[in-house]
C-alpha cells in the first residue's frame, strides 16, 4: 500500500487533532514548509485499516534560495501545489488510538472542548468501537457539530 485510506485523523505531537477527509487536503503547501521539512515529522495519520503514516509535501515550483527562505520567513510566503509522499510507518490497535484522542482532549485548550465538556467526549470516544465509530464522535463534538442538536442533548443530560 503506497498511500493510507481516507478519511485520516490527524494527530500532531503537541497533541492537537484534525481530520483530513482526502488528499486533496495535501494539495498546497506552505513555502516555509518547504524550507522546513521537519513540519511534517510533527504529525501521525491514522488510517481505517490500522495503519499509521507520515507524509512529506514536494513541489517542483519550489527553489530552495537564499531570498526564497527569507520572503518566506517574512511577508511572503505563498501557497504552492504540491505533491504528498507517503510513507506507512506503524500499525496500531484501535485501542491506542482511542487513548491517544483522550490525551489531545486533556490538554486541550478549549479547542477541540469548545461545544462539549472533555469528559462527554472522552467516554463517547471509549465507547467507540470501530474507526467509523471515532470519526462519528469526532465529528459530533468537533468537527462537524450541530449546536442545537448538542445543545438539547446537553440540557437532557441535565434534567
Amino acid at each position: 500500500m503506497t498511500q493510507p485510506i481516507f478519511p485520516l485523523i490527524a494527530i500532531s505531537k503537541d497533541d492537537s487533532l484534525n481530520l483530513v477527509p482526502d488528499e486533496k487536503y495535501f494539495s498546497k503547501v506552505a513555502t516555509s514548509a518547504l524550507i522546513n521539512p521537519v513540519v511534517f515529522q510533527n504529525t501521525i495519520l491514522f488510517d481505517s485499516e490500522n495503519n499509521k503514516w507520515t507524509y512529506k509535501q514536494t513541489s517542483e515550483k519550489f527553489k530552495n534560495t537564499f531570498l526564497t527562505r527569507i520572503l518566506a520567513n517574512t511577508f511572503y510566503n505563498p501557497l504552492l501545489y504540491a505533491k504528498v509522499i507517503w510513507t506507512k510507518v506503524d500499525t496500531y490497535h484501535i485501542d491506542d488510538l482511542k487513548e491517544k484522542l483522550k490525551t489531545c482532549v486533556d490538554k486541550d485548550d478549549d479547542i477541540i472542548t469548545q461545544f462539549e465538556e472533555p469528559e462527554v467526549i472522552k467516554s463517547a470516544i471509549g465507547n467507540a468501537v470501530t474507526f467509523a465509530e471515532i470519526l462519528k464522535v469526532l465529528n459530533k463534538y468537533i468537527f462537524e457539530v450541530n449546536e442545537g442538536k448538542l445543545a438539547h442533548e446537553q440540557e437532557s443530560r441535565v434534567k
